[in-house]
C-alpha cells in the first residue's frame, strides 16, 4: 500500500501545537495515515519524548510506540513517519500494515 500522512495533531500540547520546552518535552500524537489516490484515513498514535525527559523515567519501564526526539519538530515527525511506512509499501490491505506498524504505532480503532 502506498501511504502518506494527511495530518498529526497531539492533544497534549498547548494550542500553538509545541511544547513549552522544545528540548523536554513528552506528547502523544494521533497521526491520520491514507491510502493515496483513496478516500478515507486510518488514525494511529505514538509517544514523542526528548531524551532528557526519557532520563527522568523510572528504571525497568517498558516502551512501546515511542520515538525519541532530541527537539520536537512537526517536520522531524512527519519525516520520520514517512520513512517508516516506507516499510508498508507491499502490505496488502489495513490489517498488514497496522501488523507491520505494531511496536511503532498503535491503531486507533
Amino acid at each position: 500500500m502506498n501511504l502518506k500522512v494527511d495530518s498529526m495533531h497531539s492533544p497534549d500540547l498547548p494550542e500553538n501545537g509545541y511544547p513549552d520546552d522544545p528540548f523536554d518535552f513528552e506528547a502523544f500524537v494521533q497521526a491520520w495515515l491514507s491510502e493515496k489516490g483513496k478516500p478515507g484515513a486510518e488514525v494511529f498514535g505514538f509517544v514523542v519524548v526528548s531524551p532528557s525527559r526519557l532520563a527522568k523515567y523510572e528504571s525497568g519501564r517498558f516502551i512501546v510506540n515511542t520515538l525519541v526526539l532530541e527537539e520536537f519538530d512537526w517536520t522531524d515527525i512527519k519525516t520520520r513517519l514517512e520513512k517508516l511506512l516506507a516499510h508498508t509499501a507491499s502490505a496488502e490491505d489495513w490489517d498488514e500494515v497496522i501488523d507491520r506498524l505494531k511496536g511503532y504505532l498503535s491503531y486507533q480503532h
